[in-house]
């Protein structure tokens, strides 16, 4: 006889390494979003990795006093 919490103990995927849990929406330009695609399918990646790896990025840069995340144009 199985019980019930064993089985909804087996529901889903497994969670590995931190959970993502944190949801954000992004408004840009038609322009921008073909050069995110862009750079999605070249570099063989989802959006949700290539943002967070150009974040990371942005923000060791930051961090060592050498990211300008504004330009002046």
């Amino acid at each position: 006889m199985i019980l019930l919490e064993e089985v909804k103990k087996k529901l889903g995927r497994p969670v590995t390494g931190c959970p993502k849990n944190v949801r954000t929406t992004v408004r840009m330009t038609a322009e921008v979003g073909d050069m995110f695609n862009d750079i999605c399918e070249s570099q063989g990646c989802t959006k949700s990795e290539a943002l967070e790896k150009m974040i990371r990025n942005q923000y060791t840069l930051t961090k060592n006093g050498f990211g300008f995340l504004y330009d002046n144009k």
